[in-house]
């Protein structure tokens, strides 16, 4: 099965998203849930459906100012296995009172085929102090790509969601920490393309995907640690064209689940 994955640092579109939060509060707070001092560091065992893939260090590099403000980017020791590590990997964190931002190029790829690029500015990852099933940030948009000759519209929406607060997190199989933060992060797509009709030479619209939520990842950040555990879900399930041979050069369905474990 052709296996999905989110990446970073890859094919960079020039694609800017503004950014818009339900949450307009910036409570400062001195609880640190994402150390960004220039020692800071992660190692994470990661796993695909179970099994075990390898294990990714994400570290603070260095610090960066962008537009007068400061920020630490993070890179990985090698090419990052994890949904997480990826989204982070060659990008920039800063944090702004009780917020960390996030700023980069995050990309996906549905089926390993079709890479889906997204330029984040300031994206709310992370927020300390909201109400459970909070809104924190969402962008969307559109784009084009073109795969194996046929031109696609991808329109995207990239939306982060404060969960619930946790007394202990328990990382499975491994250590339990307290005073746990949990955040969803979504990723919903729908595609179209404009399709030759055969014999009558008609142009017309037709819908691959229609609007899916592909990525689901689901993030648990400790005080004083760090993000500790990730649960990422990949799904997607492309329209059925097969009655009027029509042959789309991405797989009809995929599903696949990645962990990453904090060490």
């Amino acid at each position: 099965m052709k296996k999905l994955y989110f990446g970073a640092a890859v094919l960079f579109l020039g694609l800017t998203s503004c950014s818009s939060s339900d949450d307009s509060t910036n409570n400062d707070s001195t609880n640190i849930y994402f150390p960004l001092s220039l020692t800071s560091s992660w190692n994470y065992d990661v796993k695909l459906d179970g099994n075990a893939i390898g294990n990714d260090d994400l570290f603070v590099s260095g610090e960066s100012t962008m537009d007068g403000k400061i920020y630490q980017q993070l890179k990985t020791e090698n090419i990052p296995n994890g949904f997480y590590t990826n989204a982070l990997n060659n990008n920039f964190v800063r944090k702004e009172g009780d917020k960390i931002l996030l700023s980069g190029t995050t990309g996906l790829e549905l089926a390993d085929l079709l890479p889906i690029n997204i330029e984040v500015s300031d994206f709310v990852l992370f927020k300390e102090n909201a109400s459970p099933n909070a809104q924190l940030d969402v962008i969307s948009g559109t784009m084009q790509q073109t795969l194996q000759d046929m031109p696609m519209d991808i329109t995207y929406s990239l939306k982060s969601t404060f969960k619930e607060s946790l007394a202990s997190f328990t990382v499975p199989g491994k250590e339990t920490y307290s005073d746990v933060k949990v955040i969803k992060v979504v990723a919903n797509l729908k595609v179209t393309t404009d399709y030759m009709i055969p014999v009558i030479n008609t142009l017309t619209t037709i819908t691959i995907l229609n609007p899916q939520d592909v990525i689901v990842s689901t993030q648990y950040y400790a005080e004083g640690v760090g993000m500790i555990y990730a649960k990422t879900d990949f799904n997607y399930q492309l329209n059925d064209f097969s009655q009027f041979n029509i042959e789309l050069p991405i797989p009809v369905q995929g599903a696949s689940t990645i962990e990453e474990l904090m060490n």
